[in-house]
């Protein structure tokens, strides 16, 4: 982790995680809770695990809360307050509906990780800064979906990270992604939309209780199933590039080295 300019103005300076650091600490958490809980680490995490997980970082956790009607949109929030572990309260709707579950799983992981990234931040800058009373609440609209694009909020993007992280920690994905690609004979990336890639997608999800859509993301964000280019596409790109540097390179780059298996990764 290094520190660069906070775009969004609400720091100074704010936190910048490799997607491989985000895994490492998410990971070590699940681990941690599993190993002191059951004496075995054991997927996938249940509701009642993910709940609990969460409220040893809080100083209270509302499963039942009612957001007024301006903010019915709302699935989660998190409240920092400066020098106290920080409360959360999670929407009655997804506690309550029985086909919920998996909203309410990613919205329980999603607030975890805006526990677990940010309240140190909190605690370090804004009590540095000498606002001992100031409280910051994070309505978290889309707690739900872990396809956060870059370009938004950098910490909603690193607590929906993180939410996926602890849903699918990285080694054992890995594992299911190396036992489904051996008995089928594969190797390498796979390709978005092939049938491979929507299969193991599918056990993902199934092995892991979590929606079709967050396992895909997790998949494409580890570079398991990746956005492959045409080969057509790859060398318009490289003709007329849509800009120079970084993000010329990422996007021909993972298409040429996806069937030997090489990942591509980023940072958040």
């Amino acid at each position: 982790m290094h520190w660069i300019d906070d775009n969004t103005r609400r720091f100074k300076r704010r936190p910048y995680y490799s997607c491989d650091e985000l895994d490492q600490i998410m990971e070590r958490k699940v681990v941690a809770f599993l190993t002191e809980h059951y004496k075995r680490v054991h997927y996938p995490l249940s509701t009642e695990d993910l709940t609990i997980l969460l409220e040893q970082y809080v100083d209270d956790l509302d499963l039942y809360h009612d957001f007024p009607r301006d903010q019915a949109y709302c699935e989660g929030e998190t409240l920092f307050v400066p020098g106290k572990r920080p409360l959360v309260r999670i929407s009655r709707h997804l506690s309550e509906g029985g086909r919920r579950e998996n909203r309410q799983r990613t919205t329980l992981a999603h607030e975890t990780g805006h526990v677990l990234l940010h309240k140190s931040l909190y605690d370090r800058l804004v009590i540095s800064s000498n606002q001992f009373t100031r409280k910051s609440e994070l309505l978290c609209a889309s707690a739900s979906d872990p396809a956060y694009s870059p370009s938004c909020d950098w910490m909603e993007y690193q607590a929906g990270y993180a939410c996926s992280a602890i849903l699918i920690p990285a080694s054992a994905a890995h594992l299911t992604n190396r036992a489904f690609q051996e008995k089928h004979g594969l190797h390498g990336a796979l390709p978005l939309g092939s049938t491979p890639a929507e299969d193991l997608t599918s056990l993902v999800a199934e092995h892991y209780q979590t929606s079709v859509e967050c396992a895909r993301v997790r998949l494409v964000n580890m570079g398991i199933l990746i956005r492959q280019l045409s080969p057509i596409d790859a060398w318009a790109i490289v003709q007329n590039p849509p800009r120079p540097g970084l993000v010329h390179c990422s996007q021909v780059v993972p298409a040429l080295v996806a069937p030997f298996g090489i990942v591509v990764r980023k940072g958040i």
